[in-house]
C-alpha cells in the first residue's frame, strides 16, 4: 500500500502523543519518584526532594510553556485556591520586615510558589477520572516502596536509624524519620480505599489491598500520634460523605470487596498490636508494666497522655515559643521560614517566665513548632494569621463545591473518589495541628496532589481561565521560563553546595581542619544563603588558630544559624579578645537556652575566668564551687581553685587541687584512649581527638605548675 505524504502526516498526527499527553507521563513519573529520591551525600533526606522538585517543575513547566508559546488558544485555569495563595505569598513579603534571615524568607516563598505550580499542573493536566486514577496510583506505589523500605528496616534486614537493629526506632525509611513516614501513608489510606473500591480489575483490587495492608500494618510500630489522627479524621469525613451522598446501593455490590479489606486490616492489626503473634520476633510486644492499654486506639492515646500530662511536653513549650515570638512582633511576625532559627533564643526567654518554669527539659537543637498554624503565625504575625484562616475557610469551601455536586448521580465513582481526596486533605490539615507536614516535601506533596486533582476536570468545569493574547502574552512567558531558569540554576548550586558542606562536616569530625575548611569555603561560595557554613567554617578557623577568623564566622551566623554552641563560641572568642562586655553577654545568654548541663557547666567555668580577669576572686570562687557540686570531676574548676588558692599565698592548699586535677586528668585520658583503640562512630571520632589534645595540653600545664610548686 502506497502512502503519499499528506496520509503519513495525517497519520503521525493521529497517533503522535499531545503536549498535554507528554505532560502528564512527566508528572506521573514525578508523582512516582519524588517521595522515593534521596541521595545520601545530602545532609537530610528531605532536602533532596526539595532539589527535585525546584528543577523538575521548572523543566515540566518550560515545557508547558513552550505548549502556551505554539497555541495562542491554549488557557489556564488558576481556580479559586489561586487566592488564599496569593494572600499566603503577600503574608510571606511582608514577613520580611523583621525577620533576621531574609534569604530564608524568600527560600520558603520559593517552596510555596513551586508547590502551587505542582498544583496548577496537575489541575491543568488531568483532564478525566482515569487520568486522577492513573495518578493516585502511582502515588500509593511511591508509598508502597518508602514503606517497603521501612519495613526492611524494621525488620532488620536493612540498615535504619540503628543500624541493623530490629525495632521501631530503626525505621526512616526514604522520609528520614518514621514519624514522617507516618504521617505521609496516612494521607493515602483513604483515597487509596476509594481506589479499591470504584477500580474494576481484580488485579489492582488485590494489589491495592495489600498496599493498605502494609500501610495499617507499619502504622502501628510507627506509633505517631499525629499520623493515627491524621487517618481517623480522614476516614470520619470520607464515612460522612457517604452517608449524606447516600451512594449506598453501589456500595452493597462490593460487600466481598469490603469483606476483604477488613479481613486484610484486622490480620495487620493482630500481627502488629499487642499482643500480636510477631512480637517474639519484632519485639514490639504489649504495654510495660503500668502503662495503660487503649487497645487499637492506644498509639494515638497513649503518646497524648505521656506529651501533655507530664510537665506539658515538648510540644507545649514549643507553641508558647511561638507565643513569645508573635508578642515581640505581633503584626506581621518573626520572618516566614525563621521560627526554627530563633528558636533557642526565644526559648531562653520564655524559661524566665512564669510559665516557662515549668519546662526546660534539654531540646537537642532548634525546632520546628510541631503546629503549622501556631509556627505560621510566629513567622507572619496577625496579617498571617489572618491570611491562613481565610486560606483554610477557602480551601475547604472549593473542597465541598467541588466534591459534593461533581458529577451526575449515575458517576458515583467520582463522588466516591472526591469524597476520599477531601478526606486526605482534612487529614493533612489535622496533621498541621500536631506536626510539620507543610515543611516535609513528599506530605506536602500529597496534599498538593489531592487539591490539584479535585480542582481539575476531572471533578467539573474549570474556573478562573486565564488566556493574555499579543504581546502581553510572549513577555509573561518569557518572564516565567527566565524565572524558572533562574531558580533551577540556583537550586542545582545550593545542592552541590549542600553536598560540600557535608563532606566538610564530615572531615571536622574526623579532625582534618585544613581539608574541612577547604570544603566549607567551596560550599560558601556556591550556596545562595549560607547558613550552617557559617558556623562550621568558624568551627575549623578556630581549631586552626584562627581566632579573629573565626569570631568573624559565628558572627555572621547569627541570624542564620544558631545552635547552642555559638553562643559559647562567642563569649569565649570574646573573652580572647578583651570584650569582657560582649562575653559576658553571649555566655549568660547561652546559660538562658536550656542547654545540656556539660555545656552550662563550662558557660559557668568562662564566667568564673572573666570574675578573676575582673579581679573578683569571690564571686569567682562561688561561680567555681557551683560547678564542682554539680560535677566533682570538672578538672578546669579544680584548677582554678588551686591557682586562687596559689595566689592567695595558701601553697599546701593550691598543690592539693592541682594534685587532684591531674588524678581526675589521668582518668579522663584512660578513658579516651580506651574509646579511640576501639570501633568510634565518625560523628565521635572528631571529638575524642579533640578532647585528647585538649587533656594532654592541660596535663602538662599542671605538672608545670607542680613543678614549680
Amino acid at each position: 500500500m502506497n502512502l503519499s505524504k499528506e496520509d503519513l502526516l495525517e497519520t503521525a498526527d493521529k497517533f503522535a502523543p499531545t503536549f498535554r499527553q507528554v505532560r502528564l507521563a512527566f508528572l506521573l513519573f514525578f508523582t512516582l519518584t519524588m517521595p522515593l529520591v534521596i541521595y545520601l551525600g545530602n545532609t537530610e533526606y528531605g532536602y533532596t526532594k526539595t532539589i527535585y522538585t525546584f528543577v523538575y517543575i521548572s523543566l515540566l513547566t518550560i515545557l508547558w510553556l513552550i505548549e502556551l508559546f505554539l497555541n495562542d488558544e491554549e488557557e489556564i485555569s488558576l481556580t479559586r485556591l489561586s487566592i488564599p495563595v496569593g494572600l499566603l505569598v503577600i503574608s510571606g513579603l511582608l514577613s520580611l520586615i523583621n525577620a533576621p534571615s531574609k534569604g530564608v524568607v524568600l527560600q520558603s516563598l520559593g517552596l510555596l510558589v513551586y508547590f502551587y505550580l505542582v498544583y496548577l499542573l496537575i489541575a491543568n493536566t488531568i483532564k478525566t477520572e482515569t487520568e486522577a486514577r492513573y495518578l493516585l496510583i502511582a502515588l500509593m506505589t511511591s508509598g508502597l516502596g518508602a514503606t517497603v523500605y521501612g519495613l526492611l528496616q524494621y525488620l532488620g534486614i536493612v540498615r535504619g536509624a540503628h543500624g541493623f537493629a530490629a525495632r521501631a526506632g530503626s525505621i526512616i525509611s526514604v522520609m528520614g524519620n518514621q514519624n514522617y513516614l507516618g504521617g505521609f501513608i496516612s494521607y493515602l489510606f483513604i483515597p487509596g480505599f476509594a481506589l479499591i473500591l470504584i477500580s474494576k480489575s481484580k488485579i489492582l483490587k488485590t494489589y491495592l489491598i495489600l498496599v493498605l495492608g502494609l500501610f495499617f500494618f507499619l502504622l502501628f510500630p510507627i506509633g505517631a500520634r499525629g499520623a493515627w489522627l491524621s487517618l481517623v479524621f480522614a476516614s470520619l469525613v470520607f464515612a460522612a460523605g457517604l452517608l449524606y451522598y447516600k451512594p449506598i446501593d453501589n456500595l452493597r455490590k462490593l460487600w466481598l470487596t469490603l469483606l476483604v479489606i477488613v479481613l486484610v486490616l484486622f490480620l495487620a492489626y493482630l500481627f502488629a498490636s499487642a499482643p500480636g503473634p510477631l512480637n517474639s520476633v519484632l519485639s514490639y510486644s504489649a504495654p510495660e508494666d503500668g502503662d495503660r492499654s487503649w487497645g487499637v486506639f492506644t498509639p494515638v492515646i497513649r503518646p497524648l497522655v505521656e506529651e501533655l500530662v507530664k510537665k506539658g511536653g515538648a510540644r507545649v513549650e514549643d507553641w508558647y515559643i511561638g507565643l513569645e515570638m508573635l508578642k515581640d512582633h505581633p503584626l506581621v511576625g518573626i520572618g516566614l521560614g525563621n521560627y526554627k532559627i530563633k528558636f533557642l533564643e526565644y526559648r531562653g526567654r520564655f524559661l524566665t517566665t512564669e510559665k516557662g518554669r515549668n519546662f526546660g527539659g534539654f531540646i537537642p537543637r532548634g525546632a520546628q513548632a510541631h503546629n503549622e498554624y501556631v509556627q505560621f503565625t510566629a513567622e507572619m504575625g496577625i496579617i498571617g494569621l489572618i491570611a491562613i484562616l481565610a486560606a483554610v475557610i477557602m480551601l475547604l469551601a472549593n473542597i465541598f463545591a467541588r466534591v459534593g455536586p461533581s458529577g451526575p448521580p449515575d458517576q458515583w465513582s467520582t463522588r466516591i473518589l472526591g469524597l476520599a481526596l477531601a478526606g486526605g486533605v482534612i487529614g493533612y490539615l489535622i496533621h498541621s495541628g500536631v506536626s510539620f507536614p507543610a515543611h516535609l516535601p513528599a506530605s506536602s506533596f500529597a496534599a498538593v496532589a489531592f487539591l490539584g486533582l479535585i480542582n481539575s476536570e476531572a471533578f467539573g468545569e474549570v474556573e478562573y481561565t486565564l488566556n493574555f493574547s499579543g504581546l502581553a502574552r510572549y513577555l509573561t512567558l518569557i518572564v516565567i521560563f527566565a524565572f524558572l531558569i533562574t531558580v533551577t540554576v540556583f537550586a542545582y548550586r545550593d545542592w552541590r553546595a549542600n553536598v560540600v558542606m557535608g563532606k566538610g562536616k564530615d572531615q571536622l569530625q574526623y579532625g582534618n581542619y585544613h581539608v574541612a575548611k577547604e570544603r566549607l569555603r567551596e560550599s560558601l561560595a556556591l550556596d545562595f544563603h549560607p547558613r550552617q557554613t557559617y558556623y562550621f567554617l568558624g568551627v575549623a578557623e578556630r581549631q586552626l588558630g584562627n581566632e579573629m577568623q573565626a569570631l568573624e564566622y559565628f558572627e555572621k551566623s547569627l541570624g542564620r544559624f544558631e545552635p547552642y554552641n555559638l553562643y559559647l563560641q562567642l563569649g569565649t572568642l570574646y573573652q580572647s579578645q578583651n570584650q569582657m562586655d560582649k562575653a559576658k553577654g553571649a555566655l549568660r545568654k547561652f546559660l538562658k537556652l536550656g542547654a545540656e548541663e556539660s555545656l552550662n557547666l563550662k558557660a559557668k567555668f568562662y564566667l568564673a575566668t572573666i570574675a578573676i580577669r575582673e579581679n573578683k576572686v569571690d564571686e569567682a570562687e562561688s561561680i567555681l564551687q557551683e560547678i564542682l557540686n554539680e560535677d566533682p570531676k570538672f578538672e578546669r574548676a579544680i584548677i582554678l581553685q588551686g591557682d586562687i588558692a596559689d595566689f592567695r599565698g595558701n601553697e599546701s592548699k593550691a598543690r592539693e587541687k592541682w594534685e587532684e586535677a591531674l588524678q581526675v586528668i589521668n582518668d579522663k585520658l584512660s578513658r579516651v584512649d580506651s574509646r579511640l583503640s576501639g570501633e568510634v562512630q565518625l560523628e565521635e571520632l572528631g571529638d575524642l581527638r579533640s578532647e585528647k589534645e585538649r587533656l594532654t595540653r592541660i596535663r602538662e600545664q599542671v605538672s608545670k605548675k607542680l613543678g614549680e610548686s
